[in-house]
């Protein structure tokens, strides 16, 4: 029979079974998701807010951006990183009247070398811009092709009657 000091303290563990028992569920659950994705042949991308607000290609967030909810950062840190995907995908939020070409145009301004040289921030308050990129993101996550993804997004915004920015098709792959 246990003593008093060892079922004081039996009683008191029952919360680390709980933990253990967490920690296996959720170690099993990324087993799972990293194994689907793997079997699918498609890498899942993180998209990481950078801690020192430094945007790869960009330089440093503005302080609008710095104050703005992380998925729209993500969009932002995202698009600096794949403005060549994204210069083959036109925007439907009415743009085109800022001198927009792309969905790309919506994040940042380029220079004639397609270098980044400021933020734009009209994609930081424009629902379209930030879904549209999140639609290429995931497209290409899914391992779609950048032309099948333009194809989507043009045949879904066309449907609801809206005008695309004057953007190139990607080329043949």
């Amino acid at each position: 029979m246990p003593s008093a000091d060892e079922q004081a303290t039996s009683e008191k563990r029952p919360g680390r079974w709980v933990l253990i028992g967490i920690l296996t569920m959720a170690l099993v659950g990324a087993a799972v998701y990293g194994g689907l994705a793997l079997l699918r042949g498609r890498q899942v991308e993180a998209v990481v807010i950078p801690p020192d607000g430094l945007i790869s290609g960009a330089g440093p967030m503005p302080g609008w951006l710095q104050a703005a909810d992380p998925s729209i950062q993500k969009e932002f840190v995202w698009a600096a990183a794949h403005k060549q995907e994204l210069q083959y995908v036109p925007c439907y939020c009415g743009c085109m009247a800022q001198g927009h070409t792309s969905n790309a145009d919506c994040y940042y301004d380029f220079d004639t070398a397609g270098n980044i040289t400021q933020y734009d921030s009209h994609a930081f308050g424009c629902g379209t811009c930030l879904d549209i990129t999140r639609e290429v993101r995931q497209g290409l996550a899914r391992g779609k092709s950048l032309t099948q993804i333009r194809q989507e997004i043009d045949k879904k915004y066309q449907a609801q009657g809206m005008q695309p920015t004057q953007t190139p098709m990607p080329p043949a792959q």
